[in-house]
């Protein structure tokens, strides 16, 4: 597959559209492979044709393209296989495939009839009518009576024929262009800039004219190349044709290349992409050029064929999306036509000059303003200076053709089945006729009535004018007042009343005024057919919009729909059980225009697939939710609120606690998914409607539960642009409500408020993260309570938790048979095998729970804290003759771990074997020389066995490696008081252990003998009072202060 990028620049060339805009797109070129066409060896040179349309005459029509195409490079000026090809290419509606094949047998000099015939007619198809008539007349000048010629020649349009194709293209100077540009300091930020871009209106009349587009793009960064190898400009081709293509690619070093008319295609556009199938465009192929080069065209259009409304309109917008440096606008025409100028934030006044009656306006711009609208929701034509000319004297004119467009449209509309029974009542009867069009919309299949057919300019249609002209008639028969109201949708250009522009309007709406019965004004919009009565379209409110009347028509503004109507209700009520199982109803309830949109997205789905769409939306939220549980109601009907009810279980909604308390996390993220801004903004955000959104939420706790702690905060803060409020309260102990509501009050925020809102909305998120804790009462079952949690959940935690408890509650025999249980669902999971072991150990059946752990050592690579289990049954049945041989095994195996080391050091306490313990320590000092606590044991040891020196050595090993180590603080501190060494430092050792560990008796003590060693008995007696009130029954201690007392007593004597 070759995949290309595209730089696509398109120009909306109608004056009703958008003038410039540009898009990045793809042309992807598939490479079809058939290897079994070629899987035999072909020689295709020799084979004659006969035997070729032979071989070809079974094959698919792609599988004879692929085939000729071969013979043809091989047998390059045989005609016979260009027709078999070019015949082929037809078959299959690859006009363009014709066209290429043709012309490649003319450029061998090979022109039959049947070719031309077949190229002429790939050209009709094309839209490419002057290439079609300059080949239909080369078939005359070989015959002038050639009556397939005549026949293609009455296939085209002959307005569409333009015989004069040597209009001069002019550009202006782009080499000064480029200089000037770049003596810009900061020319070099941008890939790519349009020197120049220009428009040239060529005024015939009041209804006719001719315009020329120019641009000349330079090409700053050899990063963007491929964006750049292509363009693409939109015009209507019912209005215009191309009378001139010229494009050129000026090098850096000034030399320039035209681009070659083969690189140049008109294809027609997508109508529901463009409003209208009258849509075509021009695709020029630049290919990738170089850095510094300059891509130029200048494209004259031709009207061929007059505005079906009595003048027309054109609008130049001088800002863009992209760096320009020079743009120009420039209109020419006869002083006898009336022109109206109007200007939108242009500074200066134009170039004019006039000549036999004929008058030129040129305006032109240096830098114009380039505005970056990423994650913006406001359109160009909102913020950009323009020049708006006119050919209408006022918008009345239009108004009037309008009005008359819509009366006669619906009046040649015929009538069945409509019984209205609300007369009396205008307002009712109104409703009634909107229902009425609205169903008949819906079911158009069944051909119930025939709409009148869709107001047009030229062939772009008005949106819903059919319906709108429908409703009008009715409302007329009925004798309510009304008239059709013109809209330029959201995003492209609309109406001031300064200068008439009515070709900008693509859809329409109902305007009814206050009258006789009626006394509110009434905006009645039937652009899709779930449009609530009454409701607007989103992309229309705030907008002013034509009202087109016989006389007097008005531009008046769209209300924007109150945020009561389009609402979103929410109501939960929830039971809970004591192991968080819970039972939840819902009732959602969809108004106004969240209606519309759900209603737009199941529109193509049958019955079932509606509520399966809805039924898989709240499954998200309800993973156990199942269809039968789910009814919507509302569906039936063509527009309106939607009600969605369920009645389902859940169970995730509280956090359980092993304790029986449940604890439920509330947070209110939600409300910033809800209101939905950016950060910031360089311009006013617009929201697409206001709107409500309220939420209410009850819980029902089991009796006996109630909410012991719980931070709620009300809330009711309100601005300009939107309300919130949050209330919750208990209701009863175990019951408690939450609801809150939040309402937008416009649908546009101004830039400069958007961090504020920003800041109000984090802040209401912010303080309503809360937790609300339920305790059960005393009274709970926790067998019971357990028992539901291992039955409901089957989760090994909740299984290990209820053993746990079992144990500590000494219930032997009911543990037993969870862990019995854990094992069946969990038999891979060692720790059932080793809980099982402390039940044995517990009740001394001291080989059942050895064996236990055998089990368990054979399930797991964790083993140690198994073996750990092992010594403690060997040390209750006082086996050491498989206690030793574990030890030793277990200090090889884990030399770090304290509590295998102490256990190890314990076995030889237990046996007056003093140097094996040294050994041991001395062995570990040298496999961990960093481990602290090691030293220090060691010099314990060597304190034991009277080597100071060895004790003193590696105590201060120890303090070195952490001279916080208290336990080497102390035992230093003892050796050097027990051996009258170094006194001072043994106080500030003593001292600090104790400072390290204040409610450690032992350390107070030996701070009281360094202090009675060193003659301070009254800071003895001070630290062995400390001591006494940390141990008060300990004899040692007592026996410590009367010797310090006696010392006291001698001293005096």
């Amino acid at each position: 597959m070759i995949i290309s990028n595209r730089f696509h620049y398109i120009l909306y060339l109608l004056p009703m559209k958008k003038e410039v805009f540009m898009r990045k797109g793809l042309i992807i070129t598939c490479m079809f492979c058939f290897y079994s066409l070629f899987s035999n060896t072909i020689n295709f040179y020799e084979i004659n044709i006969k035997k070729i349309e032979s071989m070809i005459e079974a094959k698919s029509p792609l599988e004879k393209i692929l085939l000729l195409e071969n013979f043809i490079i091989n047998q390059p000026d045989n005609p016979e296989l260009y027709r078999l090809k070019s015949s082929a290419e037809m078959y299959v509606r690859d006009y363009k495939g014709v066209i290429k094949t043709i012309k490649q047998a003319m450029n061998r000099g090979i022109e039959d009839l049947d070719l031309l015939y077949k190229i002429s007619l790939s050209y009709i198809y094309n839209g490419n009518y002057n290439e079609a008539h300059n080949i239909i007349s080369k078939i005359f000048s070989l015959n002038e009576n050639d009556a397939t010629a005549s026949f293609l020649l009455s296939l085209m349009d002959k307005n569409k024929i333009v015989t004069n194709n040597h209009i001069i293209p002019t550009y202006p100077d782009i080499k000064k262009l480029e200089t000037d540009f770049l003596s810009n300091p900061d020319h070099s930020i941008f890939p790519f800039v349009y020197l120049y871009q220009g428009k040239s209106l060529l005024i015939k009349d009041h209804k006719k004219y001719d315009y020329t587009m120019t641009a000349a793009i330079r090409i700053n960064s050899d990063t963007h190349i491929d964006e750049l190898s292509s363009y693409e400009l939109i015009f209507d081709s019912l209005l215009f044709t191309p009378a001139n293509i010229d494009a050129k690619i000026i090098q850096a070093d000034g030399a320039s290349t035209a681009v070659s008319k083969e690189l140049i295609d008109i294809e027609p556009l997508n109508a529901n992409d463009y409003g209208g199938n009258n849509f075509k465009s021009i695709k020029i192929n630049f290919g990738n050029q170089t850095e510094g080069t300059v891509l130029c065209y200048s494209i004259y259009f031709k009207m061929i064929k007059e505005n079906a409304l009595p003048g027309f309109s054109d609008t130049f917008y001088t800002g863009s999306q992209m760096k320009t440096f020079k743009k120009e606008y420039s209109f020419i025409y006869p002083a006898t036509t009336p022109l109206q100028i109007h200007t939108n934030g242009i500074n200066g006044l134009p170039e004019k000059k006039e000549e036999s009656n004929v008058i030129t306006q040129t305006y032109s711009f240096i830098n114009p303003p380039i505005y970056f609208l990423t994650g913006e929701s406001i359109s160009i034509f909102a913020l950009s200076p323009s020049i708006t000319v006119s050919t209408f004297e006022n918008w009345e004119s239009a108004g009037n053709w309008y009005h008359n467009q819509f009366k006669k449209s619906g009046q040649e509309t015929h009538i069945e089945n409509l019984h209205l029974t609300n007369k009396k009542n205008k307002n009712a009867l109104v409703e009634q006729i909107f229902n009425y069009i609205q169903n008949q919309t819906k079911h158009t299949k069944e051909k119930k009535i025939k709409f009148p057919e869709p107001i047009t300019i030229n062939s772009m249609r008005i949106n819903n004018s059919s319906e709108v002209a429908l409703f009008i008639k009715l409302l007329d028969l009925n004798d309510i007042i009304s008239f059709p109201m013109l809209i330029s949708t959201y995003g492209n250009e609309q109406p001031v009343r300064d200068i008439a522009t009515p070709f900008i309007f693509n859809t329409s709406i109902v305007n009814i005024p206050v009258q006789n019965g009626i006394d509110k004004e009434l905006f009645i919009d039937l652009s899709t057919q779930f449009i609530p009565f009454g409701n607007v379209h989103y992309l229309y409110q705030g907008l002013n919009g034509f009202i087109a009347k016989k006389e007097k028509s008005v531009i008046a503004k769209i209300p924007v729909i109150d945020g009561s109507i389009n609402k979103m209700t929410e109501n939960f009520l929830i039971k809970i059980n004591r192991i968080g199982k819970a039972t939840v109803s819902l009732r959602q309830e969809i108004a106004g225009s969240f209606s519309e949109y759900f209603r737009e997205q199941i529109s193509s789905l049958d019955t079932n697939k509606q509520k399966a769409f809805f039924y898989d939306m709240q499954k998200e939220a309800f993973p156990e939710l199942t269809s039968d549980q789910l009814s919507v109601s509302g569906l039936e009907k063509q527009s309106g609120s939607i009600t969605i009810d369920l009645n389902t279980t859940s169970s995730n909604l509280t956090e359980i606690h092993y304790d029986g308390k449940q604890i439920i996390n509330f947070s209110l993220g939600e409300v910033k998914e809800w209101v939905s801004i950016p950060e910031s903004s360089r311009y006013t955000y617009r929201k697409n409607f206001i709107y409500s959104y309220k939420k209410r939420i009850e819980c029902i706790f089991p009796e006996g539960y109630s909410i012991t702690t719980q931070n709620l905060t009300n809330i009711e803060k309100n601005n300009k642009y939107m309300n919130f409020n949050f209330h919750a309260d208990k209701i009863e102990n175990n019951h408690f409500y939450l609801e809150y509501e939040l309402t937008l009050n416009k649908n546009e925020i101004e830039a400069e408020d958007i961090p504020v809102i920003n800041a109000y909305i984090n802040y209401i998120t912010q303080s309503l993260n809360f937790t609300l804790t339920l305790e059960p009462g005393n009274d709970i079952d926790f067998e019971l309570f357990f028992d539901q949690l291992i039955d409901e959940y089957k989760e090994d935690a909740v299984y290990k938790n209820y053993i746990t408890r079992l144990l500590s509650e000494k219930r032997l025999e009911k543990a037993i048979l969870v862990i019995q249980k854990g094992m069946e669902l969990f038999p891979q999971d060692s720790y059932y095998n080793t809980l099982l072991s402390l039940v044995y150990l517990d009740t001394n059946e001291l080989d059942k729970a050895e064996k236990e752990l055998f089990i368990a050592l054979d399930k797991t690579e964790e083993q140690l804290t198994i073996y750990k289990f092992l010594i403690d049954i060997y040390k209750k049945s006082g086996n050491d003759e498989k206690l030793k041989p574990l030890l030793l095994d277990l200090s090889e195996k884990y030399p770090e771990d304290p509590a295998v080391i102490t256990e190890m050091i314990e076995f030889y306490k237990k046996t007056d074997n003093s140097q094996a313990i040294i050994e041991l320590l001395e062995k570990l000092t040298r496999l961990l020389p960093e481990n602290t606590d090691y030293f220090s044991d060691l010099g314990y040891f060597y304190s034991l066995v009277k080597n100071i020196e060895k004790a003193e050595e590696n105590l201060l090993k120890a303090l070195k490696i952490n001279p916080d180590n208290k336990y080497a603080l102390n035992n230093i501190a003892w050796l050097y008081a027990e051996n009258n060494k170094n006194l001072p430092i043994a106080i500030e050792y003593a001292l600090k252990a104790t400072m390290l560990e204040s409610d450690n008796y032992n350390f107070f003590d030996t701070l009281a003998e360094c202090y009675f060693k060193s003659g301070d008995i009254e800071n003895a007696i001070v630290n062995i009072d400390k001591a006494i009130l940390l141990k008060p029954d300990f004899q040692y201690l007592i026996d410590q202060k009367a010797r310090f007392e006696n010392a006291v007593k001698k001293e005096n004597q």
